[in-house]
């Protein structure tokens, strides 16, 4: 089980600063080493000149059954492979 990347958000900002201390603190939050070695190795690296706007939000068209409760996907933005709006090939 992955924390949701809404939840990685305070800790984004502290782990581009690269400290000890921003490492503690993003642990103290996610609490799953796998979680916080992604965050630090890959996608801090990957987020470090981007000021926010870290996740995207997409809603599903089909409502979860049981509840009929609406559901929706967050991604982040700019992974590897992705389609970029406006690129040319």
């Amino acid at each position: 089980h992955i924390s949701p990347p809404l939840k990685t958000h305070p800790s984004k900002s502290k782990i581009k600063k690269g400290s000890l201390h921003a490492r503690r603190q993003a642990d103290a939050i996610l609490h799953q080493k796998t979680v916080l070695t992604k965050l630090i190795e890959v996608l801090g690296p990957r987020y470090a000149d981007r000021d926010g706007g870290y996740t995207r939000i997409l809603k599903l068209s089909q409502n979860r059954v049981g509840d009929n409760a609406k559901m929706s996907v967050i991604e982040y933005v700019d992974r590897p492979g992705e389609i970029s709006c406006g690129s040319s090939s």
